[in-house]
This record gives structure tokens, C-alpha cells and sequence, in this order.
């Protein structure tokens, strides 16, 4: 079976479009720019969250109408509105989260343009020309978007299960497999990773001494250097070559992270070999 591996990805909206539609209510046009490195079969959900602006003068509750915006055309405007959902919130919360599913999956599906768009319309909220229902400045208030999905990490078939990796602890004296947890803090680069705030990257260590450790081979290249190592004499009559085995890492599994880059953007990425999988003597 793949393994699942999730995937987080936060789109930050444009500000260089506009929706065209008339409303009678409070609306903020709120456009994205799809990623295109994105499978629909790999999307499990998606999440708009937008902060709604508080008015002294709006009823205790507040009913957002976010809907579809579509039919993009060549003067950045959007001309037609589909309701997703209506949301009905207190005037004391402050962040509202709706799910997207549906609508995401159609424009990852139907790719005719990257940029797509909602509309938010509070349907309760005091009538301003010059009013916004939703908070997008300063930049951490901004609309975004949050896309939930599941990327399958493709293995190399092996004709044969391997072993493995012995747990150290105990009377574990070969080659084994050691807890390491690895605080970013500690390290110094806490300020910028935003989660794990840490995790296990193990370690290996152990002998390799025994001929049992043959089976702690990485490779079949190993496994014939061990025989020799253990046999009566090597290939050219003149006693053992100088090996010397050592316990190492033979497989590794990558970590998520999300963290803020140089552009001050959450971004996530899947980085390969930070996690020790397996040991072997090498």
C-alpha cells in the first residue's frame, strides 16, 4: 500500500480583481490563484477562512453569504455568483471557516483559468459604500484559502521484505535504531518554522561486528563484503581485506513543514531524508 502523506497548502488572495455584481448588502470580492502543481484526486478538503469587520451597529448576529464567483474575463472582473454557503456568526467571533470542498475540487478539475474568486456578502450588516465585511489589512487579517491533500510517496518494489531495524534499548548491542528528538528552537531556526515546533529523527548506532550483522546489510554490495570479511580468506590468498563495518542509516522518510519564507508567506513544503527509517551495517 502508498503511503499517505498530508499536505497542507495556504493561498493568499489578489488584490488585482474585482467582482461586478451589484449587491444590496456589505460584499468584499475575495479571488485566488490556483496552484498548478495540485492533482483533484490528491484534495481532501479545502477551507476558505476570512476575518469578518465588526460593526457597533450590526444586529448581535452576522450571516455571511459566500458564494462562487465565476466567468473570469480579460478585465479581471467576475460577472456571475453561485451561493457555497451561509454562515451565520455572533458579533463577538472574529476568524469564520467554510468549507470549499466542492467548489476547489470543480476548479482543479476544470482548469479553464488559474485565478477563481469568492464573493462574501453579510446580508445583516449596516449598508456602507465604503464598507468591507471582511478585515484584509493589515496582511496577517487577509483572506486565505487552505487546501487539505494527501500526496502518495511511490516505493520501490523489492522482491524481498526487509528486516527491520532493531529498536535500541535493553540488551540491544548490534546495530539499532535510537530515539533523537531535534527541537527547531534549540537549533535556531524556531522564528521561522511555524510547525513541527520539533520532532524524532532518530540515529543509528550499535555493532556490526558479529556475523549476524549480515543481515543488517544495506545492500547486496554490503552483504558480499561481509561474507568476506567472515570468510576464511579473501579473493587474492592474502587474509581479510581492511574492512570495518559501521551502523548507518539505509532508508529515510521525509518530514512536512510549515514555515514563513523570505516573502513573509506560510508556505509548506515535503522535505525527503530527514527521518531514519531503517539501520544497516554498511
Amino acid at each position: 500500500m502508498p503511503e499517505i502523506v498530508p499536505y497542507l497548502s495556504l493561498l493568499e488572495f489578489s488584490d488585482n480583481a474585482r467582482c461586478l455584481t451589484t449587491y444590496r448588502y456589505p460584499a468584499a470580492c475575495v479571488p485566488f490563484q490556483m496552484p498548478n502543481d495540485i492533482h483533484v484526486s490528491e484534495v481532501s478538503n479545502a477551507e476558505l477562512w476570512f476575518r469578518k469587520d465588526e460593526h457597533l451597529m450590526d444586529s448581535h448576529n452576522q450571516t455571511f453569504v459566500v458564494s462562487e464567483v465565476a466567468h473570469w474575463d480579460t478585465n479581471k472582473s467576475f460577472k456571475k455568483s453561485t451561493p457555497v454557503a451561509i454562515q451565520e456568526t455572533s458579533l463577538t467571533e472574529d476568524w469564520v471557516r467554510v468549507d470549499v470542498t466542492h467548489v476547489v475540487k470543480n476548479w482543479l478539475d476544470f482548469y479553464d483559468s488559474p485565478v477563481h474568486a469568492f464573493s462574501i456578502v453579510c446580508k445583516t450588516c449596516i449598508k456602507d459604500e465604503f464598507r468591507s465585511p471582511v478585515t484584509s489589512t493589515p496582511d496577517d487579517n487577509r483572506p486565505f484559502l487552505v487546501i487539505y491533500t494527501h500526496i502518495q510517496q511511490r516505493r520501490t518494489m523489492r522482491h524481498k521484505r526487509q528486516r527491520r531495524s532493531a529498536i535500541c534499548g535493553g540488551d540491544v548491542n548490534e546495530c539499532c535504531k535510537e530515539s533523537l528528538y531535534v527541537s527547531f528552537a534549540e537549533i535556531g531556526w524556531g522564528d521561522w518554522i511555524i510547525r513541527p515546533e520539533g520532532y524524532n529523527a532518530y540515529f543509528c548506532k550499535g555493532s556490526c561486528l558479529s556475523p549476524s550483522a549480515i543481515t543488517l546489510s544495506g545492500s547486496q554490495h554490503h552483504t558480499i563484503l561481509h561474507k568476506m570479511m567472515y570468510g576464511k580468506t579473501s579473493n587474492d590468498g592474502g587474509g581479510r581485506p581492511e574492512l570495518t563495518p559501521c551502523c548507518a542509516a539505509t532508508q529515510f522518510q521525509p518530514l512536512q513543514l510549515v514555515y514563513m519564507d523570505s516573502n513573509k508567506t506560510v508556505t509548506t513544503k515535503l522535505l525527503s531524508n530527514m527521518i531514519v527509517e531503517t539501520c544497516g551495517c554498511m
